[in-house]
């Protein structure tokens, strides 16, 4: 007599990990914030990371294509500390085209944060002969900020000017690096950008009247005409403004100030400086 045992055995579930979606992107940003403070605080880490990974372009995927404004300032953060630690994290960074990313990047989320984060990678002041020029290769950006500032603050106070085209969902569009500028009406638009405007042409005019090492950076006659094409763009739309505001002169005078030292100093070409001298006049 044969006896046929069935065992029916149910094989293991699948272990599921949970992951909680809720808050994502909070999370990704703490994240984030301990990966930068780890990296700042141990050279060790630094080390293992950077033989482990390229930083050049893990630095640009962490950035991505439309970076938070905490985001961008902590990736400056991560660039600060290889500057610091590499003499030719400048040059790999420049080959990834990480600094013209930088420039078409920065503009949209500009703040009192990034500003700092900026013009700290700008300057030097640890320096035993004072404030020296740190990474030029940021100025184009803080620039190209500069620029995008001094129209939002046009833009918001009526009607586009004319060279600007309005598309169906309300961006404008101009001929500037960063193309669209995206005017989303909200409170304090007009006053954060013209405070952020102000901020950045304060800190250019303190630069040059105490770094020489900034000064030689307008030898540059891209770096030069940068600044010319913000002058320009401001003044010229300003003149066909419905109105001119308390923000408006502020601003026209620090461009000037601004103009007036790159028009009397040698570092800059006979050329370029006739041309900041035929702005001064119309930002009176």
């Amino acid at each position: 007599m044969s006896c046929e045992v069935t065992s029916e055995v149910s094989s293991p579930k699948s272990v599921l990990s949970f992951v909680d979606q809720d808050h994502a992107r909070e999370r990704a940003e703490q994240l984030l914030e301990v990966f930068v403070s780890i990296m700042s605080e141990s050279t060790d880490c630094y080390t293992r990371f950077s033989i482990a990974l390229p930083v050049t372009r893990i630095y640009l995927l962490l950035l991505g294509d439309s970076p938070s404004s905490f985001v961008a300032r902590q990736v400056l953060d991560l660039i600060t500390i290889s500057l610091n630690k590499s003499k030719s994290f400048s040059r790999k960074f420049e080959l990834v085209s990480g600094w013209t990313v930088l420039k078409t990047t920065l503009p949209r989320v500009w703040d009192s944060n990034i500003h700092s984060a900026a013009f700290g990678i700008l300057s030097d002041q640890t320096q035993d002969q004072g404030t020296v020029v740190g990474c030029s290769q940021i100025l184009p950006a803080i620039l190209s900020s500069l620029t995008r500032m001094l129209v939002t603050v046009l833009v918001t106070q009526g009607s586009p000017p004319q060279d600007i085209e309005v598309n169906e969902n309300g961006a404008y569009y101009g001929p500037f690096e960063f193309e669209t500028i995206s005017l989303i009406w909200s409170n304090g638009i007009e006053e954060r950008s013209t405070a952020y405007a102000e901020a950045i042409l304060e800190e250019l005019v303190l630069l040059q009247s105490s770094c020489p090492t900034f000064r030689q950076l307008f030898e540059s006659q891209q770096t030069t005409q940068s600044y010319i094409q913000a002058f320009r763009t401001f003044v010229t739309r300003l003149a066909s403004a419905n109105e001119i505001s308390q923000n408006h002169i502020r601003i026209c005078e620090k461009l000037m100030h601004f103009g007036l030292t790159l028009s009397l100093d040698h570092s800059v070409v006979g050329p370029q400086k006739r041309e900041v001298c035929l702005l001064l006049p119309l930002s009176v």
